[in-house]
């Protein structure tokens, strides 16, 4: 029997960071926040039809999610007119990491989406 000296369970990535079951800390407020604005970006995608196109630009961009990140991070005081300045961040954080990214991805999807890609796979 071969004796393994990486002791991973179910985790694919060589460092901690890369691990997508751990999310970005964010405190529970603004984690609560953002899951509210995702469920009415969610609704509106789904009535507008684009819940597939999305999925299909975030699977596509997910390599320059980090880049994207930075980028919100530097447009974060002109954003703020837009959206408060915490919620940018708690989106940039979620870009910038690779299980914050899958988490984003399913929360605008939706998670019936993602099992069904799965599936398909």
């Amino acid at each position: 029997m071969a004796r393994s000296f990486f002791l991973v369970d179910r985790l694919y990535a060589i460092l901690p960071d890369m691990n997508t079951d751990v999310l970005p800390d964010l405190p529970a407020e603004r984690r609560q926040r953002l899951e509210q604005r995702l469920a009415r970006w969610s609704i509106r995608l789904h009535t507008s039809g684009l819940d597939d196109l999305v999925g299909a630009f975030l699977d596509a961009a997910q390599p320059l999610a980090p880049i994207g990140a930075q980028v919100l991070w530097i447009a974060q005081p002109a954003l703020g007119i837009f959206m408060p300045p915490d919620e940018i961040d708690g989106f940039a954080r979620l870009l910038d990491d690779p299980a914050g990214l899958t988490w984003l991805r399913a929360g605008l999807i939706g998670a019936d989406h993602t099992d069904e890609d799965d599936k398909n796979a």
